[in-house]
């Protein structure tokens, strides 16, 4: 029960007082043999107004009873009826069990026990029944339940006001014979009939609860039968006793009621619990796929819950998950109730003639009666499975996973099971794609963040400022691409009359290029040669490059060496773009032979490897670039990128290399500002001081 857990100690104080009190009375009446006189009338009216009183002031200091789910009502209802039952049927058995001690015991202390321990349980009884009717009450959905719970208020009230008129003026017609108080009884009863009323309770309720509830509304239809007919018998201080004895049957003729409605609604429901129940635990099976599915990183629970559910939603059915890669079985998920089972449906599905079976199933199938002369030898092992269901899945057009449930009686599938089993699937479905998701976030956040570093080491390895030189005028641009590529370009003074540009270009994207960036340029920062020139140099990179290296990166390099004292250039280039020179009006493409490094071994490389050594001549224009600058000007097309670098050479004249520069990328941002690839362009201009 709820409604005692909040009563206050003083309470219970208060009626232990009032118990001893009627005790007292009670031993002294009987020891001395007293007559019920008007004394006595009035001490057993005053006791019993006490307790009434101290009832009433229990219950108007009880809080709200809140709403319970029309689902868990039923189990509420249940343990109510299983203390109302033990409480009725121990009064019956209390009041059978003094009709056999009157063979044995003195009377009269039969009499003075019966009287106080009548008393005592008829108080519990009044009090446990007025108690869950209010419980009860305030479940109704009713709109005047308020004023229904004030109803039962006022009729108690009342009944118990007739009561006490009774007794005092010792009439009893007044009331017993009154046939006011039963019309009010009936009354009531049926009122509280129609109030009960918790929309679908009973059929929410699981199957257990439904058989138990019909069971104990039974019980409790015979039980009240015998407890309406008992009389309490004019002994001792007696009106306390048929006082609530009175309110009890007041109380019973509602619960009669409640229960003969309740024993009908559990005979007319219990046929349809099972099919409901199931549906019931359909739906919490999808709630709780639901929520596993939100794990995307764990796939291997999702696949153990699935066939744990496809399982016991078939009547603990053994299940399986069989997982494919490249339409070949990988994994296979089992569950079954227990491990003989277990192997025989893993012996069972084995079979070289259900594997094929299985294979060739495309679609949702059941299988309702396997062949018995295909399965011969199956059966005759004792492992005799008849009905199959199987629900695929597939992802990207490939065959992901098979979910496939066995059961050895023939036809033991219908629709309803294939349509679960489709759910259960889906539920896999959305948690795989999820899965890929998260993982494809995870590689483009993991691959952004090697972005960042490979951009970083890259903008850490490129000059910071350029150098000045006497006789060299010099401006570039760099434009990392959105997935920052492996371009790089360096000035290096090899003495006080000699000038080194280098470009170079390293094939692929982010952490790798930028890695073999930084190889290349530490192999170029540490060679150390007497005798210094670009083909040692480049020599030098392809024979500590090869063999290295991957051979699906490709490095390219270009290296243009200006000699100011002899007055000269000298170009080599290792599969790099050709250099672009303009000199007094003429353009020309200095295009010496040279292969990609570490393609080669050392000795044909150097054999391939040629340099173009030239005079220099005052105001000359010398271009640097990668192929991420020709692709963006020819729209991918090489070839006409290299024309139209020709053209804006050729059309203008210019006063410096960064108007040059800039001129060129004015052409480059016409194309866009987002780039497939790094942009690099050096422009160098010669002047000779001397002349001027």
């Amino acid at each position: 029960m709820e409604i005692e857990k909040s009563i206050s100690p003083l309470y219970w104080l208060g009626l232990f007082l009032l118990f001893l009190f009627h005790l007292g009375a009670n031993l002294i009446f009987f020891v001395f043999n007293l007559e019920y006189n008007h004394f006595w009338t009035f001490l057993d009216t005053l006791l019993v107004v006490s307790f009434t009183i101290l009832l009433i002031t229990i219950f108007l200091n009880q809080k709200g009873t809140e709403y319970t789910s029309s689902s868990k009502f039923g189990q509420k209802f249940l343990d109510n009826t299983k203390t109302l039952a033990l409480v009725t049927l121990t009064y019956l058995g209390f009041n059978l069990v003094f009709v056999a001690l009157n063979w044995f015991i003195s009377a009269k202390i039969i009499k003075f026990i019966r009287n106080e321990l009548d008393f005592i349980f008829l108080l519990i009884i009044a009090f446990i029944f007025l108690s869950y009717q209010f419980s009860w009450l305030a479940q109704s959905k009713k709109k005047n339940r308020k004023t229904l719970i004030i109803s039962l208020y006022f009729a108690l009230i009342l009944y118990a006001t007739l009561l006490i008129i009774e007794h005092i003026f010792n009439s009893p017609d007044f009331v017993v014979s009154n046939d006011l108080t039963y019309f009010l009884i009936f009354t009531f009863a049926v009122l509280f009939f129609f109030s009960f009323n918790v929309k679908n309770w009973l059929p929410l309720s699981s199957r257990n609860t439904q058989k138990q509830i019909l069971w104990y509304s039974l019980l409790m239809v015979g039980a009240f039968i015998p407890f309406l007919s008992i009389e309490t018998k004019e002994i001792g201080i007696y009106f306390s006793s048929s006082f609530f004895l009175n309110i009890s049957k007041f109380l019973g003729f509602s619960l009669l009621v409640t229960y003969v409605r309740s024993l009908y609604n559990a005979i007319i429901s219990l046929p349809f619990s099972k099919v409901l129940e199931q549906k019931v635990y359909e739906v919490n099976t999808l709630t709780y796929l639901s929520k596993i599915v939100r794990n995307f990183n764990n796939l291997e629970i999702l696949y153990d819950a699935i066939v744990e559910l496809a399982s016991n939603s078939m009547k603990r059915s053994p299940s399986f998950l069989i997982l494919y890669d490249d339409h070949k079985v990988n994994k296979v998920k089992s569950y079954s109730q227990n491990e003989i089972e277990k192997r025989e449906a893993e012996f069972f599905i084995q079979r070289k003639e259900i594997q094929e079976i299985i294979y060739g199933i495309e679609k949702p199938t059941i299988l309702p009666s396997l062949s018995d002369k295909l399965f011969k030898n199956a059966k005759a092992s004792g492992i005799n499975y008849e009905s199959l269901c199987l629900v695929p899945l597939f992802y990207n057009d490939k065959i992901y996973a098979k979910l496939v449930v066995l059961n050895k009686i023939p036809y033991f599938f219908d629709e309803d099971d294939l349509s679960l089993l489709v759910s259960y699937i889906e539920t896999l479905s959305i948690s795989i794609e999820g899965n890929n998701l998260l993982k494809q976030t995870i590689e483009k956040e993991k691959y952004k963040q090697e972005l960042i570093i490979a951009r970083e080491i890259q903008s850490n390895f490129l000059p910071k400022v350029l150098p000045k030189f006497d006789n060299l005028e010099l401006d570039s641009f760099f434009k990392p691409s959105e997935e920052v590529g492996g371009d790089f370009y360096d000035i290096i003074k090899v003495d006080n009359e000699k000038i080194l540009i280098l470009v170079g270009d390293v094939s692929g994207k982010g952490m790798s290029a930028a890695f073999y960036m930084v190889l290349l340029k530490g192999i170029i920062l540490s060679y150390n040669s007497d005798n210094f020139s670009v083909q040692n140099l480049f020599c030098h990179l392809n024979k500590t490059l090869y063999n290295q290296i991957d051979r699906r990166i490709h490095i390219t390099i270009s290296g243009l060496l200006f000699d100011l004292k002899n007055k000269t250039f000298e170009y080599f280039r290792a599969g790099h773009f050709p250099l672009i020179c303009s000199c007094n009006g003429t353009i020309e493409f200095v295009n010496p032979n040279g292969l990609g490094l570490a393609l080669v071994s050392d000795k044909f490389f150097s054999e391939q490897l040629s340099g173009i050594k030239k005079l220099l001549q005052s105001e000359s224009y010398f271009v640097l670039y990668t192929n991420g600058l020709v692709e963006v000007l020819g729209q991918k097309d090489t070839r006409l990128g290299l024309e139209k670098l020709k053209q804006i050479l050729q059309t203008t004249v210019y006063n410096s290399a960064t108007e040059l520069k800039n001129n060129i990328i004015e052409e480059v941002n016409r194309n866009g500002t987002i780039f497939d690839d790094d942009i690099t362009l050096l422009v160098v201009k010669y002047i000779n001081n001397k002349e001027k």
